[in-house]
């Protein structure tokens, strides 16, 4: 039961906070199926304090990757390889 209801948090968490359904999923996934990770977050999930610290520092995270820009790389110009 407590696994579920785990899973759920973890989920909602992600979920209303930019990622969609199947990263959510994949997130929430990761953490249930791995018994150290799932050891450690039901400690923080029944832990209040814990569980906002982790609430704070994955949202954290998620706002950081979704912050990061790519560029497409661009052609070397006037490079030589080393010849050999």
């Amino acid at each position: 039961m407590i696994k579920n209801e785990v899973y759920t948090w973890l989920f909602n968490i992600v979920y209303k906070n930019g990622l969609n359904k199947k990263e959510a999923r994949t997130f929430a996934i990761n953490y249930t199926e791995d018994k150290s990770a799932l050891k450690d977050i039901i400690r923080r999930f029944k832990n209040h304090i814990l569980k906002k610290q982790f609430e704070k520092t994955v949202l954290n995270s998620i706002q950081l990757q979704q912050s990061v820009k790519f560029e497409q790389d661009n052609i070397f110009k006037n490079f030589t390889p080393f010849n050999i």
